[in-house]
């Protein structure tokens, strides 16, 4: 075969493993199909692109391009069908605006999201001992809604309403979680060398947040919306409650009601319903 062609392991995908479903991760919002039958992954981190290129044992030059506001880097296969089919069977579309979550076995679910993370998600310290997460795949909420689903359940952070927003953003406590949940294979991890050691060293800081002081304001603020969700739960008006909270209008008691426990009171009646039956 002559030097200057460029090849990728067909079978990559074939096995899994976490080294597998991390790059699945990984290529999960940046594959793109190339030409007829081959493969194009692009980051703006090249540390990353060579991570998917040496995970596939791929020969494939890596291009920059350096510009402003467009610096990416990508390779790209001209041709691997069976590499491509792989992808596709275990969903992975090629179309970041409609991709959806795969199934991933449990075991792997952490080096999957690890992988979203480093290629889809912004980390960074905002203040001391204090981390910021954020993933952006601008114009599809649908997948937002079930990535924040997977970490919901695997990582244990808090709910939220997700409607229009262009990021999700995770802090403080549910930033810990989440890091402590896709390193918790740390051994693994570093000996497949299946991470960005420069994102995980940000991750750390984060992992024993400083606990957030409550003032007296914010206390008495959680009071009454323990109160309001017991006046809920045995059926009362939510325009009776608001009155007898203090506020002029029930949009008072529904703006303080999100702020502090994530959803509507509408959707707090509806999820006390669900468990009643």
């Amino acid at each position: 075969m002559p030097n200057n062609i460029c090849f990728a392991n067909q079978k990559y995908f074939k096995t899994p493993s976490p080294s597998m479903y991390y790059t699945l991760g990984v290529m999960l919002c940046g594959y793109v199909p190339h030409q007829d039958e081959g493969v194009l992954y692009r980051s703006h981190q090249r540390s990353l692109v060579e991570l998917v290129r040496n995970q596939l044992d791929s020969n494939c030059e890596i291009i920059s391009d350096p510009r402003p506001r467009r610096s990416s880097h990508w390779f790209a296969i001209s041709h691997a069908p069976e590499l491509r089919k792989s992808l596709e069977d275990l969903g992975v579309r090629g179309d970041k605006h409609h991709q959806h979550l795969p199934s991933v076995p449990s075991q792997y679910r952490s080096h999957f999201a690890r992988g979203v993370l480093d290629d889809s998600g912004r980390v960074y310290v905002y203040k001391p001992n204090k981390v910021e997460v954020a993933i952006n795949v601008r114009g599809n909420i649908t997948f937002m809604k079930e990535f924040h689903s997977l970490l919901k359940q695997e990582a244990g952070v808090r709910d939220r309403i997700i409607q229009n927003d262009h990021e999700l953003t995770y802090r403080d406590r549910d930033t810990a979680a989440i890091a402590h949940w896709i390193y918790r294979d740390m051994e693994i991890i570093t000996g497949d060398g299946i991470y960005l050691p420069e994102k995980e060293k940000i991750y750390s800081q984060g992992m024993n947040p400083p606990p957030r002081k409550l003032t007296e304001k914010s206390r008495q603020l959680r009071e009454k919306m323990e109160r309001a969700k017991r006046m809920m739960r045995e059926g009362r008006k939510l325009s009776v409650i608001a009155a007898e909270m203090g506020y002029a209008f029930q949009t008072g008691l529904s703006i303080a009601f999100r702020r502090t426990q994530g959803m509507t009171p509408t959707e707090f009646i509806a999820a006390s319903r669900s468990e009643n039956k």
